[in-house]
């Protein structure tokens, strides 16, 4: 019965410790995706906060945003990006889509908000809309 008490006294004292551990553990919030990298122009994802709380970073660009890992809230998505089109309506480049929000806490929080995505719309109007002046 002795090795029985011990072990029933070193899983209460773990317990114990990692319960204190999660409570006391510094928090640390992810950065934005802006401020990891000014210069970051597509695609631009957030910070993850540390793991034991804190909150994601959010992205930029249609990038994600950051997730948590044991408490806090995931940061929110980047917005897209609109369509580049040249001077007579040609498409340059695509449209973004929204970033995804990021991952909540396993223990506690709620996932980030997804974001909007960019405007396909041509200077000449909405071809998917059936706008005959669209090209």
């Amino acid at each position: 019965m002795p090795i029985l008490k011990t072990v029933a006294v070193a899983t209460i004292l773990v317990t114990a410790a990692a319960a204190t551990v999660l409570l006391l553990a510094p928090e640390h919030d992810g950065r934005d995706a802006l401020e990891v990298d000014p210069s970051c122009t597509h695609l631009c994802d957030g910070e993850d906060g540390g793991f034991f709380g804190g909150d994601g970073g959010d992205g930029a660009y249609g990038g994600k945003g950051g997730n948590v890992w044991l408490k806090g809230n995931g940061g929110r998505g980047g917005d897209g990006v609109d369509a580049i089109y040249d001077a007579t309506g040609t498409l340059i480049a695509p449209a973004v889509d929204g970033g995804a929000g990021g991952n909540g806490g396993l223990l506690t929080g709620s996932g980030g908000d997804g974001a909007d995505g960019g405007n396909a719309d041509s200077p000449n109007g909405d071809a998917a809309a059936g706008n005959a002046n669209a090209k």
